[in-house]
């Protein structure tokens, strides 16, 4: 058989081969290793650690946070009302005042202004009324005219008659009525002076 040359030059190189590798074997010789040869400090991992990534904020809206409380006023004491301004006591009519003080005392008694005694006659109600409110008085006395002026008792001679004098007062200007006493009492004067203060009603 004829050999090519180039094959030869194969047919060597595999039997070297195939020897070299039989050689290592039977010696416990270890394989060729691929590492980097010794010495050599193989390439170390890099000790930084990654940069992990920062944490995104949650896209849903916060909640509102609740409203700071506002604190309360100090209570107030309720204010007090306005003291109301005290009513003058309603004062009674002249039909009460004739019966209850005129007639009470005699003054229309026969012996008095039942009898038309001074110019003035009182025999019932209405005369009565009509001869003193607004009536010029038939005698005039310290300078007081009118026997009634409506809402003005201290200008009305009908106030200066009944007024009771006082203990150590001396005699008075104007003569007092009932005749024979000192005035009225306290407490009828009184309700003769809120009736003209009043206005002398009816």
């Amino acid at each position: 058989m004829k050999i090519f040359p180039w094959t030869r030059v194969v047919l060597c190189l595999c039997l070297c081969l195939c020897l070299l590798v039989g050689c290592v074997a039977e010696e416990g010789g270890e394989p060729v290793s691929m590492d980097p040869q010794p010495g050599v400090d193989a390439p170390q991992p890099d000790p930084t650690p990654e940069p992990t990534a920062e944490p995104q904020p949650d896209p849903s809206p916060e909640a509102e946070p609740d409203p700071a409380p506002v604190p309360e006023p100090d209570e107030v004491p309720p204010a007090e009302p306005d003291p109301q301004p005290e009513q003058p006591p309603e004062s009674e009519g002249f039909d009460q005042l004739f019966s209850e003080v005129f007639v009470a005392q005699g003054c229309t008694a026969g012996y008095c202004h039942g009898a038309g005694q001074g110019g003035l006659s009182m025999v019932g109600v209405d005369d009565s009324f009509e001869a003193l409110v607004d009536v010029v008085a038939f005698n005039p006395m310290c300078g007081f005219e009118q026997l009634v002026v409506p809402g003005d008792p201290e200008q009305s001679l009908l106030w200066h008659r009944v007024l009771p004098v006082e203990e150590g007062q001396g005699e008075p200007c104007v003569p007092k009525m009932p005749a024979g006493t000192s005035g009225l009492s306290v407490e009828d004067a009184q309700r003769v002076y809120d009736w003209i203060a009043a206005g002398a009603p009816r």
